[in-house]
């Protein structure tokens, strides 16, 4: 297994242990609070935890860049064994406060060692070609694998060990699994081999690799946010009409809903990438108003389950959107660590605020729920298209920010205006593509075969399958050349490659320039020399 697929599996496993968990957690405290019959302060008692497992994810930037590695690595295994120690607490107390409160400590600690589950996958993935299928597969799979948990009847004792495992398994991942990513100050992750990660959309081939000082797409992320906020409040309260009347834990407990989600998930994730994003926003917005439609025809008392398998397979498609959306931005943000997992945190605090009061007024008042359907599904239609998501070229004007910096902006008129006196012929004229390339082969002992792949792979973004095509070999020949180059110039992603090239390029064409500069100052010098000497 080469390091890009082994990396995409360490990925999709951490964010399918993530899920799982959660599920599970909230399933297993849900059935402890009522087996001490305490079914009416359920609510109460369980909502903050999402509050508290938000709160971890955003703890989790402090916890990432205060510390170092070894720091962060006995942080993390302390926080694992306390997380099972509370599992223990909560399956073998009989105090309901004790289990309360052990659940509180154990969703804050998931929010913390999630958050840097959302920054691996965000590091390793969010360039990725399959990333919203990643994503999603992860997703379907932590659903499945809590459905098949939930419906084995092993009793209290039982449920905690299943889940203790799990909690082992994602611990140990965050402990060992992830390669060692750093983050310096500007932002820009590196590997462990110092090859800088950045967004495949901001390395400029033409020209210089993003310099540090890049603008982030500030108003982009406000408005995601804002969308994000609105469509989790619509969902929040629609599922509140279609789910008018089901007890608590039985919510968890219903298979056919689990399905639909995991389902349409990952339908939609596959639909999404091969779509290449252009249309993503377009399908939000109608699944929205269609589950909207569903959810208040089944308020109005039309066919329940046909309006449910709707509602739900909206619910999947919305889940899948945001949890991939701000995983891709995280990576042009100068924290990516907050961002990546900002869709989950929006998704936990509006579940917070939201849930009691949209079931008390579902059962209070279908009018009012169903003009506060509407109002909202409004909001988000004029947000989409301000922000221009219904647009398909949304993300590579996004993308675009990278072509000025902040220095650029603060450069006076007249500065700029005297700029062109002083550049040198030789900055005037870089080194064409072509001389880069031979530079770079005969710098690092590529071949012929070598070079043919390089040229391909770091031109753009298209898939393997696309560059053996052009080449006229096998995709295995291909990725047996990728590792070569990987192995020859001490790289382990194709971005990293692409980094390095682009670096090496400018390095030998200023390399270039300082040596011919050279030879004119030791002749001015011979001849100063010479004109003394006469």
């Amino acid at each position: 297994m080469n390091t890009i697929a082994k990396n995409t599996f360490i990925a999709m496993v951490s964010l399918a242990l993530f899920y799982f968990i959660f599920l599970e957690s909230n399933s297993f405290y849900l059935s402890s609070m009522s087996s001490f019959s305490l079914e009416s302060k359920i609510a109460t008692t369980i909502v903050p935890i999402m509050g508290l497992n938000a709160l971890g994810f955003l703890c989790y930037p402090l916890y990432s860049l205060k510390l170092s590695r070894r720091k962060r690595r006995g942080t993390a295994l302390v926080f694992a064994i306390l997380w099972i120690v509370c599992l223990i607490i909560a399956a073998t107390v009989s105090s309901p406060i004790a289990i309360v409160g052990a659940g509180y400590l154990s969703f804050f600690i998931m929010g913390v060692l999630g958050g840097n589950a959302y920054f691996g996958v965000a590091m390793m993935l969010a360039q990725s070609n399959r990333l919203i299928t990643s994503v999603a597969l992860a997703h379907a799979a932590g659903i499945l694998l809590h459905l098949i948990c939930f419906h084995i009847p092993l009793g209290r004792a039982g449920d905690a060990a299943l889940l203790g495992l799990g909690i082992i398994a994602f611990s140990l991942v965050a402990l060992f699994g992830w390669p060692s990513l750093q983050v310096p100050r500007e932002g820009a992750a590196v590997d462990r081999m110092g090859n800088p990660i950045y967004p495949r959309k901001i390395l400029d081939l033409q020209g210089a690799v993003a310099p540090p000082n890049l603008q982030e797409p500030r108003g982009f992320a406000i408005q995601l946010v804002a969308l994000t906020i609105l469509l989790a409040v619509l969902f929040n309260v629609l599922n509140s009409v279609t789910s008018l009347g089901t007890p608590w834990v039985n919510q968890y407990a219903e298979v056919w809903p689990r399905l639909v989600v995991a389902v349409c998930g990952v339908a939609a994730g596959v639909f999404f990438d091969i779509d290449r994003r252009r249309h993503m926003g377009t399908v939000v917005l109608c699944v929205a108003f269609l589950a909207m439609a569903a959810a208040l025809a089944a308020g109005s008392g039309l066919n329940i389950t046909v309006c449910r398998v709707v509602f739900y397979a909206g619910s999947g498609i919305f889940a899948v959107f945001y949890l991939s959306l701000f995983i891709w931005l995280a990576a042009y943000m100068r924290v990516p660590q907050l961002w990546a997992g900002m869709g989950k945190v929006i998704s936990n605090v509006v579940a917070l605020v939201v849930t009691i009061p949209s079931a008390a007024l579902a059962q209070a008042n279908d009018q009012a729920l169903t003009s506060l359907a509407f109002v909202l599904f409004a909001a988000v239609l004029i947000l989409m298209t301000r922000a221009g998501m219904l647009a398909p070229d949304y993300e590579e004007r996004i993308s675009s920010y990278s072509e000025k910096s902040t220095d650029a902006e603060e450069t006076p008129d007249h500065e700029s205006a005297e700029k062109p006196d002083q550049e040198s012929p030789e900055q005037a004229s870089p080194r064409s593509p072509e001389e880069a390339l031979a530079a770079f082969c005969e710098s690092y002992g590529l071949t012929k075969r070598e070079s043919d792949v390089l040229a391909a792979v770091v031109s753009d973004e298209r898939p393997l399958k696309h560059v053996a095509a052009e080449l006229g070999v096998g995709l295995r020949t291909v990725q047996h050349h990728l590792t070569s180059l990987y192995k020859k110039t001490g790289t382990q992603t194709r971005t990293g490659l692409t980094a390095l090239f682009i670096e090496e390029s400018q390095n030998g064409a200023q390399a270039r320039e300082s040596h011919e500069e050279q030879p004119s100052e030791a002749t001015r010098g011979a001849s100063t020399e010479g004109a003394s000497g006469e």
